[in-house]
Formats: C-alpha cells, sequence, structure tokens
C-alpha cells in the first residue's frame, strides 16, 4: 500500500524557498519606500528654491546673501553681480547681469542649487 503526503524533506525545502522569497520581496518594498521618500525629500528642496529664487528675482537686486530654515531644509540665497569670464570689465550700462543662486541643503550631504542671471540697473 501506497503513502501520499510530503516527506519532512520536501516540506523543509519548500519552507526554505519560501522564505527566500519573501526576504527578497520584502527588501524590495523596502527600497522601493526609501526612493519614494527620498523623490519627495528632493521634489520639497526644489519647490523651495524654486520659491525663494522668484522672491529673490522679484525684489530690487542688490548684492548679499540671505539664509534661513523651512521644516528640515536650509537655504541660501545669494546675490551678486555677474562678470562674464571672457569679457570682464566690457559690460556697459543701462544694465548689468547680477547671478542669483539658490542652495537647500538637507539630510546627510544633500543638496538641491539653482542658478540664474537677471538683469537690473548698474
Amino acid at each position: 500500500m501506497k503513502q501520499q503526503g510530503f516527506s519532512l524533506l520536501e516540506v523543509l525545502v519548500a519552507m526554505a524557498v519560501l522564505a527566500l522569497s519573501l526576504g527578497v520581496l520584502y527588501q524590495a518594498m523596502g527600497n522601493g519606500l526609501r526612493n519614494l521618500g527620498d523623490a519627495g525629500d528632493w521634489g520639497r528642496a526644489m519647490i523651495l528654491a524654486e520659491s525663494r529664487l522668484n522672491e529673490a528675482a522679484a525684489r530690487p537686486l542688490e548684492a548679499g546673501e540671505e539664509s534661513g530654515r523651512q521644516g528640515p531644509f536650509r537655504w541660501t540665497v545669494a546675490v551678486s553681480r555677474y562678470e562674464p569670464p571672457d569679457r570682464p570689465g566690457r559690460l556697459q550700462p543701462p544694465f548689468q547681469p547680477w547671478r542669483i543662486s539658490v542652495e537647500v541643503r538637507w539630510g546627510k550631504g544633500r543638496r538641491y542649487r539653482l542658478d540664474t542671471l537677471r538683469l537690473g540697473p548698474p
């Protein structure tokens, strides 16, 4: 008479395969959630940098630096006169190019930077 069912060895092999598969699945899900959080941080940093850049460009342009905090983000806005490297001192009025730089930092060494040029009074 033949007995039906699984042997102990077959059950152990099936459990090992299941455990490995679940471990890989949990790791993939964890990496996906971590990447989603990182993408959210980058998006918030980009929005903060763009808003600070727009605020700086809307004011009268003066050389200087300003910084602050917003939540986990630290930001710095720097405004300076721009001299093209190939033509220093050769720009003529009535307009002067100004460089506006915004840098947002957070976490361990993460940063997002925006630079733009605007024309303003000499």
